[in-house]
């Protein structure tokens, strides 16, 4: 989880913004999804989850 730690991410971080779903990002670690937005002092992280859970666990991030 080090990857999310850095500022900025690594350029090989596998990084998504999701669709319709801004400021929110996705972040792809082996089998888990990291679901977080942009904070001006990190990143806040809303979610850790197994990648079949994705679509069900992103309609259910709060509105920023």
């Amino acid at each position: 989880m080090e990857v999310l730690a850095s500022d900025p991410l690594p350029e090989n971080a596998d990084d998504k913004a999701l669709t319709g779903r801004a400021p929110w990002r996705r972040l792809r670690v082996g089998e888990l999804r990291i679901l977080y937005r942009p904070h001006p002092r990190g990143r806040r992280v809303a979610r850790i989850i197994q990648r079949g859970d994705l679509d069900r666990a992103v309609r259910t991030l709060p509105n920023p």
